[in-house]
């Protein structure tokens, strides 16, 4: 195998292990915050889920920061738009959480691969590639939270 391969099979293999790994964090959180709400509100408590996430991302990626950015003002802007949104996210996860049982929340959250591969196939068109077999299972993800809620 070529070098270029190999790297590129070698950054798919840990981009599916970052995504488990998310998975299961934000299956972690959705619990622990389900839990929780019988302390505080919902505002409070994305509030505090929030502050401390952006804190804990500072101090991973401390060394990074100071590489020079190419186009500091676009990626800020985007990330600045990205961070409103995944507040939104969070807000609307805390309030569903308060007001239904977790195992129903979760499996309807989950229904976020739809959203993004309709809005990558929008925006990110020269960049993502989409395909037969994404697409597919964008649907079965999606097919499976019907299951799982309607069950």
């Amino acid at each position: 195998m070529q070098t270029s391969a190999i790297e590129a099979r070698r950054r798919v293999i840990l981009g599916v292990i970052f995504g488990f790994g998310a998975s299961l964090s934000y299956g972690v959180s959705q619990v622990l915050t389900r839990q929780s709400l019988s302390d505080v509100t919902p505002i409070v408590g994305s509030s505090l889920a929030l502050f401390w996430g952006t804190l804990g991302f500072v101090l991973m990626s401390f060394r990074n920061l100071r590489a020079p950015a190419t186009d500091f003002r676009r990626g800020a802007l985007y990330f600045t738009a990205g961070g409103i949104f995944s507040a939104m996210g969070v807000m609307g996860l805390f309030l569903a959480l308060e007001r239904a049982q977790v195992v129903i929340v979760a499996p309807i959250s989950s229904t976020n691969p739809l959203f993004t591969l309709v809005l990558a196939a929008i925006f990110l068109r020269d960049v993502e590639q989409l395909n037969l077999r994404v697409v597919a299972g964008a649907l079965l993800v999606v097919a499976g939270v019907i299951v799982l809620t309607v069950a």
